[in-house]
């Protein structure tokens, strides 16, 4: 499923905001916008690009147009979430002097810490915006500046996990085509552990296996590739580290139930036509 901006976001100011504890289930979904939200109150699960990552109150994830995910139904929480456009993002970032590649590049959205004192601020300026129904442009104001303040959290601080865990820092380095590119090889070359070790806290904490974990990096990386790019499609699986194609094509429509080509039809922000042996 796909979300578009111009059925999601106010169409006078771009912006999407609200504070729930999502009771109703969202389908797992991509869309054509950016997406930040806070845990406010509780935990709960972000299942994004094929991984589940537990986030606790405090906790920020920045949700880029090429992610597909979802959260967990759970009755324990309640998060605020803030919808805005590309352009939006790409002004504040250029304004900002930082490089959006540190927010793109990334095979899973990044996901930070902002304490006690940024969910005050973030939540007073929720309702600071939901108090002046009277002010339409000065809400949006308030929500904007939020966003701000927020994204460039996102360029100054480490991304979650901790990085004191040597098993969160492998999946951190992993996330890097360098690294994941290789393949199993590469886990034993990031680790001061051995391989069946690995092998066993992989099962524990994420119940799946180095291999699959790898792969479903891969294939969010070939996603990503087809939405944004015009390479061929068997260009971009080579340069993830599929050696076997008919093994990526088989990976890839059990993610997407449709093949790479189709995908592409669908979600590219690329207008032109590929060719048939692409």
């Amino acid at each position: 499923m796909k979300l578009v901006a111009e059925n999601t976001l106010n169409k006078e100011t771009g912006l999407h905001y609200v504070l729930t504890n999502q009771e109703k289930v969202v389908a797992l979904h991509t869309h054509d916008f950016y997406e930040i939200f806070a845990v406010i109150e509780g935990e709960l699960i972000h299942c994004v690009n094929g991984i589940e990552i537990k986030m606790t109150c405090g906790d920020a994830v920045v949700v880029r147009p090429h992610d597909f995910h979802t959260i967990k139904k759970s009755d324990k929480h309640k998060f605020i979430n803030i919808a805005f456009s590309v352009s939006c993002f790409e002004s504040l970032v250029s304004y900002a002097g930082y490089s959006a590649d540190k927010i793109l590049s990334p095979a899973l959205p990044p996901t930070v810490h902002i304490g006690e004192k940024e969910i005050h601020s973030l939540t007073s300026a929720f309702f600071e915006a939901e108090t002046a129904t009277d002010k339409p442009d000065y809400a949006a104001s308030v929500i904007r500046l939020a966003v701000a303040r927020l994204t460039l959290l996102f360029f100054t601080r480490e991304s979650l996990p901790d990085k004191k865990d040597w098993f969160l820092r492998l999946l951190d380095k992993l996330n890097h085509k360098d690294n994941f590119s290789l393949g199993q090889k590469s886990i034993s070359l990031l680790s001061d552990y051995s391989y069946e070790h690995i092998c066993r806290e992989f099962r524990k904490r994420l119940n799946t296996t180095p291999t699959d974990y790898i792969n479903s990096i891969r294939i969010n990386y070939v996603s990503n590739m087809l939405i944004n790019t015009e390479l061929p499609i068997i260009d971009i699986a080579f340069d993830a580290g599929f050696g076997n194609l008919g093994y990526f094509y088989t990976l890839f429509n059990k993610k997407h139930s449709m093949p790479p080509k189709k995908f592409r039809q669908k979600y590219s922000k690329v207008s032109q036509v590929f060719p048939e042996n692409t």
